[in-house]
Formats: C-alpha cells, sequence, structure tokens
C-alpha cells in the first residue's frame, strides 16, 4: 500500500495531499520510526534533516510515507486493517486540531506519532492503548472526541484484551492512565454521573500533578489562553473557567485501571 492509498483511506485534508513527497530524507531514517528500539532518535534525526519545517507539514509527510512500512508489519503480525487505519488516523486528527486551533493545517505532533508507526500504540475502539515494555505497563490514551461511556470503554477493553491475547501475550501488563480526565478536581465541576465522572472512577488514583496544564489543550484548543479569554462554548467549559479564575486547579492525575463498571 502506497501513502497515497494511505491518506485517502485516513481522510487526510485536502489541503495537506499536496505536501506529500517521498524523497524528502533517505529511506532509513523513515524505517527507523517504525522499530520502537530507534524511533525516538530516529525521529531526532529527522527533525535535524528537515530543518526549518513550517507548521510540520513535512514532518507530517515524512511520517505518512512510515507508516507505509508500519503497514507491511501490520501484514506480517497479521493484524486488520481497520485497526491500521483506525490508528493512523491520529495524523488525520492532529491535522485537523491544529486546523481547529490555529486556522491553517499543520502537524505539532511528531514528538508523539513514532509509538503508532513503531507498533506499540495502537487504537481499538474509542481508546488507545500503548504497550510500554520498560514500564511493564500498558497506557491507555483517550484521543479527542471520543465517546467514553462506560459501555464504549468495556467494548474497547474487551477487544484490546482479545487483541493482546492473540498478538502479544508477553505484554499482558497492567492498564495505567495519565491524564486531565482523571483530575480529582473534576468531581467539584461535572454531576456524578457525568460519561468523564463515570470513566475517571473507574481508575485507582495514584498521584495528582496539580501544576501541569495539557488540559487547556483538550477542553479549550490551546494551551496559550489567557484564562479571562477562556471560551464558554460547553458547561464544562463554563465551569471550567470560573474554577481556574477563582485559583482552583485541575492538573492531571496517574491511575491504575480497576474495571469499566
Amino acid at each position: 500500500m502506497n501513502v497515497i492509498e494511505i491518506c485517502e483511506k485516513i481522510n487526510v485534508p485536502q489541503e495537506m495531499l499536496r505536501f506529500i513527497s517521498e524523497k524528502l530524507v533517505p529511506a532509513e531514517v523513515l524505517q527507523s520510526l517504525t522499530d520502537i528500539g530507534m524511533a525516538l532518535t530516529g525521529y531526532q534525526r529527522l527533525k535535524e534533516l528537515l530543518g526549518n519545517d513550517d507548521n510540520g507539514l513535512k514532518m507530517f509527510a515524512c511520517m505518512l510515507n512510515a507508516a507505509t512500512i508500519t503497514y507491511e508489519k501490520y501484514r506480517h503480525y497479521g493484524i486488520s486493517d481497520k485497526i491500521f487505519f483506525d490508528t493512523m488516523y491520529c495524523f488525520t486528527r492532529f491535522a485537523k486540531e491544529h486546523h481547529a486551533s490555529y486556522g491553517t493545517y499543520g502537524f505539532d505532533r511528531g514528538w508523539w506519532t513514532y509509538r503508532q508507526l513503531s507498533c506499540v500504540l495502537f487504537k481499538i475502539g474509542e481508546l488507545e492503548y500503548e504497550y510500554r515494555d520498560d514500564e511493564k505497563v500498558i497506557h491507555l490514551h483517550i484521543p479527542s472526541g471520543s465517546d467514553i461511556s462506560i459501555e464504549n470503554c468495556k467494548k474497547s477493553l474487551n477487544e484490546f484484551n482479545s487483541f493482546t491475547a492473540k498478538y502479544f501475550p508477553e505484554k499482558s501488563y497492567p492498564i495505567v492512565c495519565n491524564s486531565w480526565l482523571l483530575s480529582p478536581a473534576l468531581d467539584e465541576l461535572l454531576p456524578p454521573q457525568s460519561k468523564i465522572i463515570r470513566f475517571k472512577n473507574c481508575f485507582d488514583i495514584a498521584s495528582w500533578n496539580k501544576t501541569e496544564n495539557e488540559f487547556l489543550q483538550w477542553v479549550y484548543g490551546k494551551t496559550d489562553i489567557e484564562y479571562d479569554r477562556l471560551p464558554e462554548k460547553t458547561e464544562l467549559q463554563k465551569n471550567m473557567k470560573k474554577y481556574l479564575i477563582s485559583g482552583g486547579l485541575i492538573g492531571s492525575a496517574y491511575g491504575r485501571l480497576i474495571d469499566f463498571i
């Protein structure tokens, strides 16, 4: 499968397709992005080679070209095309998030997406799962726009458990999550039966980093914005804005999944 076919399958915005090129960097650099043992070094090398990269468009093109190598690895494992395209859709999602935040298409997540390319992070259903052999855990991630109803989360987890048993049985590690969605502060902002609170209550919270501010990206679309200028389009945005202005802290929390019940 070539890069244009992958772009079409994951609905890459037409405005970004014209930037796709197969000859930006040597093939061995792309190959390194698909091996978790070399992926971080490969990403850093890629940044050096690309130099000035307005809106990350060259990085976007290179990583999608590397996805053609990842596709062959999926075929080797016998993993379905559906999981491949669901996982690689992260590139389209990040490009659209950039457009929503800044009004132009771009890509600023190269520091993250080598995980998808190197077959350690997979999207199954509404959630993403990242095998971390160094920690002997599986990190659960929640893509923007996911419906995190308990029913959907339970379905995703059941499918992931079957996936692990079939393809990576040696990686049956505990599942953990580090996210603003687990912040204890949310109990003051949302009703007990909200999807977010029900999701949060499925984890045994071990720590809370009150000063981490990535929640601004996921709730408001930007981190570089003054609290008094935060939008108020949703009830959560309204409640959180008032809470922050009054001195409250959201941050992020780390917890171990008990079960989706």
